[in-house]
Parts: structure tokens; C-alpha cells; sequence
């Protein structure tokens, strides 16, 4: 009876069994389905924020563009106000006979200065008179003079002339049939330390012109006056021409510079899941994030920036095992993108690449050796793993170069 009774107690506690196993497996699925769920909410809440991220420094990067193209337009035009500049120019001229005859012809060319020329005038009277409107506060930050034809060069007097301009720039006009036959190589040797020391050729610039003098071939008939002043005022317009070409030019080599240095992000989950965290790290960064980004969607993307030249410098890929993305396909990335530099990041795989414009930032190893660094679906990574991650990239960014 007893055995009897064991035998129908058998078959109903294995229905129990079977029973509490699919019991088990489904509590399990319904907890795994909403876990599941809740990262997807997650994503898309993420997916929304960095949309109004990505707006808002595209927003940012677009009013930069526009002030680089209306400031490089005000520095053209400013270019084309030299002439109107130069007619307020505060300039301090000193000469001998030859700058004085010019002097009418200086001055409606460079009409804000202060002159004083008077014939046989050498250049030890010249620093006398610009040690007294030093002295006085009246000597200007642009100093023209014309001493070269009276007496002998000297490099005492010369080095005293340096001393008293103290910096401020000084344009020194050589002359043809001076006294001292040496003086106009002598005193451009002499030039060669001081940057801030310019040499108007006039005798080269009259070379060929017997019509500009007169038949003691230095002072000047009233053509020569002309072409002597014009070429003053030549000289001065081409050296602010100069300045004003290159604040434009490193203005844009600053500007190329910057926009060189953004980054943009490539990537699936894993980057949706950590978008918002790199826009804490990073100032006006594009991430470009999706769900089931495929390879294919993926290299259409870039191609499409690239051609239309708005593909930033920095290309950050980051992907995980839902993307899928091969080592032949990463490598038709960096084929295409080999002009740029490239850091990879694939959170589900080990990668190598020899490219000097590739650098591998391998978190792969990471996780493995941190295992709470990814969720129950050893897919998405927690909160502690996206941290890690963020440090790792932005780390191996800032700290290395490609």
C-alpha cells in the first residue's frame, strides 16, 4: 500500500518541479524583458539630450564661423583705409637740404607730421634734435630721416641714434652722392641688428632717372621731389600693408587652428549611453550616435561631411557588440579618413592598427578585467563602466598623440 501510494506522489511532485522551473524562467524573462526596456529608455532619453546638445553646438560653432567671416571682412577693409591712416600718421621727419626741398611734396602725402630739414645737416645734429623732442615728449613712434649725404658715416654716432629712438621704428632714407661714398653700405650693414631699423633705398629706386636731379646728382628737380616722397610714403604704406596681411593670416591660421582641434564622436549604444558625460569633458563637440548604426550608414555619414569639407580634424569612433563593426571595415574607415586623425574605440573587441593617424584606445581589456563594468546582458555598460570609459578616452586624447 505504502509502495503504491509512492508512486502517485512521484508524478505530482515532478509537475510541481516543472511547474516552479517554468514559473522560474518566466519571473526571470519578465524581470530580463523589463531590464531590457529600461535601458532602452534609458538610451532614448540619452539620444535626446545629446540632439539638444548637438544643437546647441552646431548653434555655437555656426556664430563662430560667422564672426571669423565678419572679422576677416572688417580686417579687409581696415587694409583699405591704410591710405586714410596713414594721412593721420604722427611721424617725425628729419633731414638735411635734399629732405627739405621734398618736404612739400612729403607733406601732402603724410600730412600729420612734424618736420625740420635745413641744408648741410649730418646725423650728429639729427640725434641732438631727437634727444630734445624725446626729452620734451614730442618724438613720435614712426621716425623718417633723410642724413646721409653730409659728413661721415659713423657707427658711434649711428649706435647713439638707436639708443635715443629707445625701440620706436625708424625709416632711414640713403642717399645718392653723399659726402662719404661709403656711407649708404656702411650704414645698411650697420641696419642689419635692429629690426626696427628700415633703409629707404632711394638710390636704388633713382637709379636710371638722370631726370630726377639736377647736375650735381643729389638735389632734386621737382619730378625727383615727387618720386623721393612717393617712395617715402611707398615704403610706410607697404610695412602697415604687411601688418595688416599678417594679423589676417594668423587670425586664420588661429582659427584653422581651433577649428582642427574639435572633435566629433562616431558610435552606437555605448556612445549614447556616455554622449552626455563627453559634452561635460568637451566644449562644442558633435556626437553622432544611433541605434543599429551600421557599417554602411556609418561611412555614407562621413563621407557625406567630408565632402562638403565640415568633417572636423578629430574622429572619435566608439562602438560595441550591437554594432558589430569588422577590422575590414574599420579599416575602409581609416582608408577613408586618412587625413584625419583617428581614435577607435570598440568596447567588444581587441583592435590593432599600424597607422600613424590611428591610435587604439583598448577598453576592451578593461572590462574584462572589471566585470561590474557591464550590465546583466554583458552588452551596455553601467554607470561605473561609462564613467571608466569616458576617463579612458578622454585620458588617452588630451594625454597622447596620434
Amino acid at each position: 500500500m505504502k509502495k503504491k501510494t509512492k508512486i502517485k506522489i512521484l508524478p505530482i511532485i515532478l509537475i510541481i518541479i516543472i511547474v516552479l522551473l517554468i514559473a522560474y524562467f518566466l519571473i526571470n524573462k519578465i524581470d530580463y524583458d523589463k531590464k531590457v526596456k529600461k535601458i532602452e529608455k534609458d538610451l532614448d532619453a540619452s539620444l535626446k539630450i545629446i540632439s539638444k546638445n548637438n544643437k546647441k553646438n552646431k548653434d555655437l560653432m555656426d556664430e563662430e564661423e560667422k564672426e571669423f567671416n565678419s572679422k576677416i571682412e572688417e580686417m579687409e577693409n581696415d587694409e583699405s583705409k591704410i591710405a586714410d591712416d596713414l594721412k593721420q600718421l604722427s611721424i617725425t621727419g628729419i633731414g638735411d637740404s635734399v629732405f627739405e626741398d621734398a618736404l612739400s611734396e612729403i607733406k601732402n602725402l603724410l600730412p600729420g607730421g612734424y618736420y625740420d630739414a635745413k641744408i648741410s645737416r649730418p646725423l650728429v645734429t639729427g640725434n641732438e634734435i631727437l634727444l630734445n623732442l624725446k626729452n620734451n615728449n614730442k618724438l613720435s613712434d614712426i621716425i623718417v630721416l633723410g642724413l646721409a649725404n653730409n659728413g661721415f658715416y659713423s657707427e658711434k654716432n649711428s649706435k647713439r641714434l638707436m639708443e635715443i629712438v629707445d625701440g620706436r621704428t625708424v625709416y632711414w632714407l640713403n642717399s645718392v652722392g653723399p659726402d662719404d661714398p661709403n656711407y649708404n653700405s656702411q650704414f645698411k650693414e650697420f641696419a642689419k641688428d635692429y629690426d626696427n631699423l628700415h633703409i629707404i633705398d632711394w638710390e636704388q629706386a633713382s637709379v636710371g632717372h638722370p631726370e630726377y636731379f639736377y647736375k650735381d646728382g643729389t638735389h632734386l628737380k621737382p619730378v625727383g621731389l615727387q618720386a623721393y616722397a612717393k617712395l617715402i610714403y611707398d615704403t610706410i604704406y607697404n610695412d602697415y600693408k604687411e601688418v595688416y596681411n599678417k594679423k589676417i593670416e594668423e587670425y586664420k591660421k588661429e582659427h584653422i587652428d581651433e577649428r582642427n582641434n574639435k572633435i566629433t564622436f562616431y558610435g552606437s549604444d555605448v556612445l549614447i549611453a556616455s554622449g552626455d558625460m563627453f559634452n561635460s569633458k568637451y566644449e562644442k563637440i558633435i556626437i553622432n550616435a544611433k541605434k543599429d548604426y551600421s557599417f554602411d550608414a556609418l561611412y555614407k555619414d562621413i563621407k557625406e561631411k567630408m565632402d562638403k569639407n565640415e568633417l572636423e580634424k578629430k574622429i572619435v569612433f566608439l562602438f560595441d557588440k550591437e554594432a558589430n563593426i569588422s577590422e575590414k571595415e574599420y579599416k575602409k574607415l581609416i582608408d577613408l579618413c586618412k587625413d584625419y586623425e583617428i581614435y577607435i574605440c570598440d568596447i567588444s573587441k581587441k583592435l590593432s592598427f599600424k597607422n600613424e593617424n590611428v591610435k587604439v584606445i583598448d577598453f576592451y581589456s578593461e572590462i574584462d578585467n572589471n566585470k561590474d563594468y557591464l550590465m546583466f546582458d554583458k552588452k551596455h555598460l553601467t554607470k561605473k563602466g561609462v564613467k571608466a570609459l569616458v576617463e579612458k578616452v578622454y585620458s588617452s586624447i588630451e594625454n597622447e598623440e596620434v
